[in-house]
């Protein structure tokens, strides 16, 4: 067991009334208003305003969200070696504040679609902390024997902002128009993410003169902050691939649906607000599924978590699909967000458990890549789709295909400590 940290001032708050209370809230309010739910789900009421003042094509205006997720796939690897050299905290404040600065002053000068092509890349690269990794990096270090539960706590705070923020941009787009929206986007991250990731995060327990689990256990080698694989040997497992392809396919289907949720359900004759209430389902039915299923992770095998889970969020696409009444678009969503809650959790969860923590950021960066490149190609193949065929019908059936194979992959994971013979330790 490693030697009991020297105590500070901040031990106590950060221990009681439960220990770590100020990571778990910074964290769920940094997954709340990340660049998921904040940005890349409520673009599409965004996308209308700018529809309606400059006539620029829906395909047109969602490729700048795939030009900011093939960015950000591009980054997150080197944004990974930053946190795994730097920490979370000195690299997430610089960050978020240039994101926020970037976003605010859009309004200013935005009048030629080449100029989204060229704002959200740039959100991408400077605002590289507003994405899980900082988050789910933060709270792998403090707990280790309930870190599944604490992982779907703070990952809940996605689908709470998923339920809410779009709602919310919708109404300042209504009131605002396309400005607005921008200005939502750069306060939110100015005034409430910023000051709270200042006030509580604290990249481990040891610098507040705290052990992990509040040192309630033992931990061996392989569980604790120095240990597991190095990239390179994580590159060269079967495991690594298995997860990176997953998470890749689970992300194109899940995240591109949410992102065109706004124009498939107007073209089957829904109003903006009726939308903006499916996707509030969707987003009510991830954060469910996250505490869900980050409390299962620490009694169930994650694989098979997973392969039921996008076995069932098949079904869901499969009822978006072929059923054709006005409550199969609320029943599909909370299907579908049971998977994008799983997707993040069993990300970081299955990442830190096959790979351990040494070099978790350069891992769980690369394997963020497949996320990232899923959710850049997801939207524009929807919406492009939708352009050529005329509906949304032909990509909605081959993602019920899709799911199937998503679920085969997370069952051959094979066992958490199948790596762990491999496992070095940072001196």
């Amino acid at each position: 067991m490693s030697p009991t940290p020297p105590a500070t001032n901040l031990s106590g708050m950060y221990s009681k009334p439960f220990f770590g209370w100020p990571i778990i809230l910074a964290c769920f309010v940094g997954m709340f208003g990340n660049v998921g739910p904040l940005i890349y789900a409520s673009f599409g009421f965004v996308v209308q305003s700018l529809e309606a003042e400059f006539g620029w094509s829906r395909s047109g205006m969602t490729l700048s969200i795939s030009l900011l997720t093939l960015v950000s796939a591009a980054i997150h690897p080197t944004f990974g070696s930053l946190v795994d050299r730097y920490g979370v905290r000195r690299t997430m404040i610089p960050s978020l504040t240039l994101m926020a600065l970037i976003l605010i002053t859009v309004p200013l000068y935005l009048n030629q679609l080449w100029q989204l092509w060229v704002i959200f890349p740039l959100v991408a690269i400077f605002g590289a902390a507003n994405n899980n990794l900082s988050f789910i990096r933060t709270v792998s270090a403090w707990y280790d024997s309930r870190r599944g539960l604490m992982i779907g706590l703070i990952a809940s705070g996605t689908g709470v902002g998923l339920a809410f923020l779009p709602k919310i941009t919708a109404l300042v787009v209504s009131w605002q128009g396309w400005q607005g929206g921008f200005i939502f986007y750069g306060l939110y991250i100015l005034l409430i993410t910023i000051p709270v990731m200042y006030l509580f995060i604290r990249d481990t327990p040891q610098e507040v003169g705290l052990q992990v689990d509040g040192g309630a256990n033992d931990h061996v080698a392989y569980e604790n902050n120095e240990s597991g694989l190095s990239l390179h040997d994580a590159l060269r497992t079967q495991g690594f691939w298995l997860l990176f392809f997953a998470v890749l396919f689970a992300s194109a289907a899940l995240w591109g649906i949410t992102n065109q949720m706004a124009f498939l359900l107007s073209d089957k004759g829904f109003t903006a607000m009726q939308a903006s209430s499916v996707v509030m389902v969707l987003g009510i039915s991830m954060a469910i599924a996250r505490l869900v299923v980050g409390y299962l992770l620490d009694k169930v095998f994650a694989p098979v978590a997973g392969a039921t889970i996008f076995t069932l969020t098949a079904i869901g696409f499969a009822i978006l699909a072929y059923v054709e009444t006005s409550w199969a678009p609320f029943v599909a969503a909370a299907l579908m967000g049971a998977g994008i809650g799983a997707e993040t959790e069993l990300m970081g969860y299955m990442a830190s458990r096959y790979f351990g923590l040494r070099r978790f950021g350069s891992i769980y960066g690369l394997i963020f890549v497949g996320f990232l490149l899923g959710t850049s190609g997801g939207p524009y193949l929807y919406a492009k789709t939708q352009e050529i065929f005329g509906s949304y019908y032909p990509v909605l059936k081959s993602m019920i295909v899709l799911m199937m194979i998503t679920a085969i992959l997370f069952a051959l994971m094979g066992r958490y400590d199948r790596y762990h013979a491999k496992f070095t330790r940072d001196v």
